[in-house]
């Protein structure tokens, strides 16, 4: 028996007696007599329940997102699960206002007390909503520092407020134990065996899997921001900014609809000496490189944020396409990616010089804006890759999240 196998088992023996993921946590909230409340209740619990009473007046809409559902049901929302990846895998949450009952029924579900007091990110592309939500004091656990862009984190972090329980995507088990959060959200895996969420139900977390980067349009991952809302009752903050986000990029997709000409643009990086990771051609990454006037050349109907292609097939899209937008290998000149791998200097998009990195303000971590706040503001990357596809249409906008890479 290994140590780390060795250690899990001592976790789940620890943990026999842990809460289950079906129980509500204890409520971290001061208790507070509501009546019928004007709004949600952000930070407390209800201490006059009354059957009927609507404690979640403000709601979200999901219009978007193919991942996710959500129903209100006076004192709880059912959150209905099913990501389109064909891992047949579907969940249901049922966040329970605290202070009020767990409806009869939810046995088989995973019951959450909202709002959330102590949380584990362990999906850097939604660290910008903590900022954005107020949620600085409750995060408690993230899984790596080194994809965090966030000051204010990055300050709590070295503070020592914010634990790193994890390496990667995934978080540890152990480590997220000893942070006691009422909820971890974790990146979800179209591959089973690499999600850490069923895992982490058995030794009794409350685990939510984030699969925003399956969806097939960049508004519909942007709607994930509203799931990860309801789980804080911020539901009035996020539908009032996300109806400005959607407004902002209709907008621009709609100058970009008529173009005469669509370049042809590839993205993604070669991962491997052999291999190249890039987009899915169903994902919501392709859907944005058609919003901005252009044509992605990779194919496949796979809604993955990572499709792995051989590199030679790669090359033969390369010589076509006019644009490859999406490197984030760290390089700052086309002879820095070229002295890393010889092959890209005989690259079409190289060769022409139209390459564009995505990790403007990359820091010397390795995090970089776009992958933390782009769930958010997806308007702001169409709006740069309209710029780089179609410099006349938007000749004022300076690139936001990108930078072309000189000579």
């Amino acid at each position: 028996m290994t140590s780390r196998t060795l250690s899990f088992v001592v976790t789940l023996a620890l943990c026999a007696g842990c809460r289950s993921t079906d129980a509500l946590s204890p409520a971290a909230w001061p208790v507070t007599d509501v009546g019928t409340p004007s709004g949600n209740l952000t930070n407390g619990c209800v201490a006059d329940y009354s059957p009927g009473v609507d404690y979640f007046p403000a709601k979200v809409s999901v219009q978007e997102a193919q991942s996710f559902r959500v129903t209100y049901h006076g004192h709880y929302k059912v959150i209905d699960f099913v990501p389109d990846v064909g891992s047949q895998e579907t969940a249901r949450y049922v966040l329970v206002q605290c202070g009020t009952p767990v409806p009869p029924g939810a046995e088989g579900d995973h019951v959450i007390s909202v709002p959330v007091a102590r949380f584990v990110l362990a999906k850097a592309e939604f660290s910008s909503l903590v900022a954005t939500l107020g949620l600085q004091d409750r995060l408690v656990g993230i899984s790596s520092i080194a994809s965090i862009a966030d000051p204010d984190i990055i300050r709590r972090y070295d503070q020592g407020l914010i634990a790193a329980v994890g390496s990667g995507t995934h978080s540890a088990i152990e480590l997220a134990l000893a942070v006691d959060p009422d909820v971890v959200f974790t990146w979800y895996s179209a591959f089973a065996d690499a999600n850490m969420h069923p895992k982490l139900w058995d030794v009794g977390i409350s685990a939510v899997p984030l699969a925003d980067h399956f969806e097939p349009t960049p508004l519909g991952r942007s709607e994930w921001m509203k799931f990860f809302s309801l789980f804080f009752n911020e539901e009035q903050h996020v539908e009032e900014a996300f109806t400005g986000i959607a407004g902002r990029y209709r907008a621009l997709a709609a100058r970009a609809v008529q173009v005469s000409h669509r370049p042809k643009v590839l993205l993604g990086w070669p991962s491997t000496r052999q291999q190249w990771a890039l987009n899915g051609g169903r994902n919501y990454m392709a859907r944005m490189v058609e919003d901005a006037g252009g044509t992605y050349v990779w194919t496949s109907d796979s809604s993955r944020s990572l499709d792995l292609a051989h590199i030679e097939q790669v090359f033969d899209l390369a010589a076509e396409a006019e644009v490859w937008v999406g490197n984030q290998l760290g390089h700052d000149t086309l002879g820095a990616l070229a002295a890393d791998d010889p092959r890209l200097a005989l690259f079409g998009p190289v060769e022409r010089r139209r390459v564009f990195g995505n990790d403007l303000g990359r820091l010397p971590s390795g995090a970089f804006p776009l992958a933390n706040e782009s769930i958010g503001r997806p308007d702001a990357v169409l709006a740069d890759i309209i710029r780089i596809l179609h410099p006349d249409l938007l000749p004022a906008h300076a690139l936001t999240f990108h930078h072309e890479l000189p000579q």
